[in-house]
């Protein structure tokens, strides 16, 4: 349903229930604690189980209210068809078992998208939803910190590339953690400045501290430096709208100084992550960039083979070694481990799901961009806040593959939904102007 056909009520007594239950489980998806490293099973058994299930009781719940005979806009319409798209490359697929249960997790982040879009109309709502991904970021940084000075409470499996001092937390992978701090910082930034709240304020602020500390020594390059692209992005954004539409038009000067410092400070981030990798400007000593230029080359000729519906959802792993390169299959006769994903989350879903797959993709980020960039003119520091959380993550996906790992992954579905869910203030119903009282002579 479009946003001019979602109903203009308050949210009744199951649906508030209802959005309780999908904040509960938000924190527990990304909070709950599991003893492997690597190993997030729980967390997806959530999401493939309560998504679907929140989103069946909210159709249910809203099925009563009349509603506008208007279409899907593009942004739903191509987050049910990334599925579609899954569903049609299981056609000649390897392994059917490992397809499904990427299917199912799709419909489960698809399932929050919706249910996030429905709640954002709401500000009060929104702004519940934007809260607890700050709480989600402080418990994972608080408890990232504590392991990177040697307090650890959860018994992990040790991980010879992921040492518990640069903050695994509960993502299992500092790498991770840092995909998913990416995404809460521009939004803690945004409720602190849009806020009357005093508490909440204090709140934002030290979250932002706390996520941008642990950040710094997660080791996460690529997320580091994904996250001073896009706050440059976004706040470059957030300037052009308001000199172009304010009567009070930032001073060039101080942009200029502020460009300076975020610069100045962004470098010194992204400094310090090659310094806790202990890795060259390029990756390229430690062979990290090669690698995955040899992956993305594999995932180039299985794309170029299966165009139409790739070679299955999920199944990279398992449809790739034919594929191989020599580098690739010297690295496997080395390490006997393939490699489970290309880093690439496009490159990925062109090699499983095809042309259609990887249309959908690009044109879902494409349109929550365009979605952000019309909205700075109505509410600038929110709709900046989302892009900058946005691009940061799309770029983070350039080179991981933050989509496929359960937290990061329903946390940029959740903030898709609120990008497309929020009602700019020019759309929302206006009150009706009073009646000029009568004059008398």
């Amino acid at each position: 349903m479009s946003d001019a056909s979602q109903p203009q009520t308050e949210p009744g007594t199951v649906l508030k229930l209802l959005y309780g239950t999908m904040l509960l489980s938000l924190l527990a998806i990304a909070l709950i604690v599991t003893g492997w490293i690597d190993q997030g099973g729980d967390k997806e058994f959530l999401i493939r189980t309560i998504g679907p299930l929140l989103a069946v009781i909210l159709v249910i719940a809203l099925s009563g209210r009349k509603f506008q005979n208007a279409p899907l806009p593009p942004l739903p319409m191509l987050a049910i068809a990334l599925i579609l798209t899954q569903v049609f490359s299981l056609i000649g697929v390897t392994n059917i078992g490992v397809a499904l249960a990427a299917i199912t997790r799709q419909i489960g982040l698809v399932a929050f998208f919706f249910l996030a879009r429905y709640y954002a109309r709401f500000p009060a709502y929104r702004n519940g939803m934007l809260l607890t991904l700050v709480i989600i970021g402080i418990a994972t940084s608080i408890y990232g910190i504590a392991q990177h000075f040697g307090y650890d409470f959860i018994n992990w499996q040790e991980h010879r590339e992921v040492p518990t001092h640069r903050g695994t937390s509960f993502m299992g992978h500092a790498t991770f953690a840092a995909s998913v701090l990416i995404m809460l910082l521009p939004i803690s930034a945004v409720l602190l400045l849009d806020t009357s709240s005093k508490f909440i304020r204090a709140l934002c602020a030290i979250a932002f501290a706390l996520m941008l500390y642990h950040l710094s020594f997660t080791a996460a390059r690529v997320a580091t430096a994904a996250l001073v692209l896009a706050a440059t992005g976004g706040i470059a954004a957030f300037v052009l709208h308001r000199n172009q539409s304010s009567s009070h038009p930032i001073n060039k000067t101080w942009v200029i100084i502020g460009s300076a410092v975020i610069l100045l400070l962004g470098g010194l981030l992204v400094n310090r992550a090659w310094q806790a990798k202990d890795s060259d400007p390029l990756g390229l000593l430690e062979g990290g960039m090669a690698q995955r230029l040899f992956a993305w080359e594999t995932a180039n000729r299985m794309l170029l083979a299966n165009p139409v519906n790739g070679v299955g959802v999920g199944n990279y792993e398992i449809a790739s070694p034919p594929d191989w390169n020599n580098p690739e299959q010297v690295r496997f006769s080395l390490y006997r481990r393939a490699l489970y994903q290309p880093h690439n989350e496009y490159i990925e879903t062109a090699a499983e799901t095809g042309v259609p797959g990887i249309i959908c993709l690009l044109g879902i980020i494409a349109i929550a961009i365009s979605r952000c960039w019309s909205g700075i003119t109505q509410e600038p520091r929110l709709y900046a806040g989302f892009l900058i959380a946005l691009l940061a993550s799309a770029l983070d996906a350039a080179f991981l593959f933050p989509w496929q790992v359960p937290v990061s992954a329903v946390i940029f579905w959740v903030i898709l939904g609120l990008i497309d869910g929020t009602i700019p203030n020019e759309t929302a119903p206006k009150p009706e102007a009073a009646a000029p009282s009568p004059t008398h002579s």
